[in-house]
């Protein structure tokens, strides 16, 4: 069943909240020009650390052995990164020897969904219809349904325990005859997590008897009273290859039940570094504008490509931050003159009408104002380039003045 709710909000309280997007829209155009700006002195000094990096870089092939000349050069080196240390969950009582292993949680619950509709009435109200509608589904946190819209679902989920994900990882891991920091071990697994393998559980883990003991004490009068039958079997923990089930009937999950799934990265993989040894260590190279400059790869990666896909890299970020840039520039223009659609709110055709021309407007204002800021910013770090986007900005400014001059001139006839 759904269940639907009906909200009107009057034209007064609709001129209110565009008002009080103003200054939220100046805010957000501020930080978005800063984010602009910003951005294109951050693509320049990135780019000229990584021409320091290349030009000072020099590739040693074997790390097999200590060379104490090399302490203090920054290096470039390919090789297996390893470790002997043994990972434990403390709570199931599994160990393994792993780079990490990470434990994650699912709890079947009740879940809220919401769809909304809005409706300009004539006089500028707005009628917003919001249906609700519950389903049971697998979430990765338990779910608060006293909060739920609809009273007959409020108070019904639970859980049979609230446990938290976790992931452990090795504090020891040696790269030929080095040893990583912790900054790069931890580099190291953030990307390799797409990487994950499935963390096998075994039936006979004294813990899951224990865990089992727990779950039917905590559930007290609740215990299904078929679990009293289960004879030399766990009746509410079940192993699955790398999932654990704490619930009655996992073919048939009731809401609380909760599901687990053990997983590791191997505990050896192939990196590629560009780094300074010191002391049996690595530590980052105090590039220009960078004070932590060091690059690391998965897999083997030749000097001359390591620098290629950091570039690309950076270009990438570049070219995100500036679609973001214009995109939250647009936005701040939209709040800022979000007023004048709600002035025609009272004939919701016309605020129609008004609305995509306001849409229109502020995107070619948010885009030029976009190519002024990062021209401006090219000048003042990258010349050439800056006078180029300079001329484009100018042009489409002239474009918006000249249709707006010719608009003005069919009205007039």
């Amino acid at each position: 069943m759904a269940f639907t709710e009906t909200r009107t909000t009057g034209y007064g309280s609709r001129l209110s909240g565009s008002c009080a997007a103003i200054p939220m829209g100046i805010i957000l155009f501020i930080v978005a020009t800063l984010l602009l700006w910003w951005n294109e002195g951050r693509a320049v000094h990135r780019a000229q650390d990584i021409k320091q990096v290349a030009k000072t870089a020099q590739s040693i092939g074997d790390i097999s052995a200590a060379n104490p000349s090399l302490d203090g050069q920054l290096i470039h080196a390919t090789g297996t990164a390893s470790t002997n240390d043994t990972l434990t969950d403390d709570v199931f009582g599994i160990k393994t020897n792993a780079l990490a292993i990470v434990r994650s949680a699912e709890y079947y619950q009740w879940m809220e969904q919401e769809k909304r509709e809005s409706d300009d009435k004539l006089g500028g109200k707005r009628e917003e219809t919001i249906t609700y509608t519950y389903e049971r589904g697998w979430s990765n946190a338990p779910i608060n349904s006293s909060k739920f819209k609809d009273p007959d679902y409020q108070d019904v989920n639970n859980v049979i325990w609230d446990i938290e994900d976790m992931r452990s990882i090795a504090s020891n891991v040696s790269f030929g005859t080095y040893t990583l920091p912790e900054t790069f071990i931890r580099d190291i697994i953030s990307k390799q997590f797409a990487n994950l393998l499935p963390l096998s559980i075994t039936n006979d883990n004294p813990k899951l008897k224990e865990l089992n003991e727990n779950v039917m004490k905590s559930l007290g009068e609740n215990v299904r009273p078929e679990a009293a039958q289960v004879k030399d079997s766990l009746a509410y923990v079940h192993v699955f290859g790398n999932q654990i089930y704490i619930g009655f009937n996992p073919s048939n999950p009731s809401v609380g039940d909760i599901r687990l799934t053990f997983q590791q990265l191997a505990p050896s993989c192939n990196i590629s570094l560009i780094a300074v040894p010191s002391n049996g260590t690595f530590s980052t190279f105090q590039a220009k504008h960078d004070n932590s400059e060091y690059e690391l790869r998965i897999g083997t990666w030749t000097l001359d490509d390591m620098i290629k896909q950091a570039n690309e890299d950076n270009e990438a970020f570049t070219w995100a931050l500036r679609i973001l840039g214009v995109i939250l520039t647009i936005i701040a223009l939209k709040m800022i003159f979000s007023i004048l659609v709600t002035l025609f709110k009272l004939v919701p055709f016309l605020a129609s009408i008004m609305n995509l021309g306001v849409s229109l407007v502020c995107a070619v204002l948010g885009i030029v104002w976009s190519l002024i800021v990062i021209a401006i910013a090219w000048i003042f770090y990258r010349p050439l380039l800056g006078i180029a986007l300079l001329v484009i900005a100018a042009a489409l400014i002239y474009w918006l003045h000249f249709k707006g001059k010719k608009q003005q001139a069919v009205v007039a006839e």
